[in-house]
């Protein structure tokens, strides 16, 4: 983020990043409501959880696009667990990026759903 808001101040000026920074910054938060709101309201439900107010839903295309966020219903049955993708056609890309960082040694203890849902 530094890196394109230098570029785009040495060469457009400060209001151009401004204005590209500022816009780029309110459509990710935008773009995580959309998301976070798109899984709460359509979607599969592989899980329902017992007690709670709200279970999620697993909408495969949010999915894959956002690094795993769209598999809400999954995350509701394992709140703790990095991989939110738990099946095969699951494709959760964020849970790839924190097992390249663990084989770095960039991130530890890294937790998972249990065996059996594997």
């Amino acid at each position: 983020m530094l890196a394109l808001t230098l570029a785009v101040t040495a060469t457009l000026g400060p209001a151009a990043a401004a204005t590209i920074v500022g816009t780029r910054t309110a459509l990710g938060v935008l773009g995580h409501w959309f998301i976070g709101y798109a899984a709460h309201r359509w979607g599969t439900q592989r899980f329902v959880i017992a007690g709670a107010p709200e279970s999620g839903t697993n909408v495969w295309l949010l999915g894959v696009r956002s690094f795993g966020e769209g598999f809400h219903n999954n995350h509701h049955r394992y709140p703790a667990s990095a991989r939110m993708g738990l099946r095969w056609y699951e494709l959760d890309l964020g849970y790839g990026v924190i097992r390249v960082l663990a084989a770095l040694g960039l991130a530890r203890d890294v937790l998972r759903e249990p065996i059996e849902m594997r």
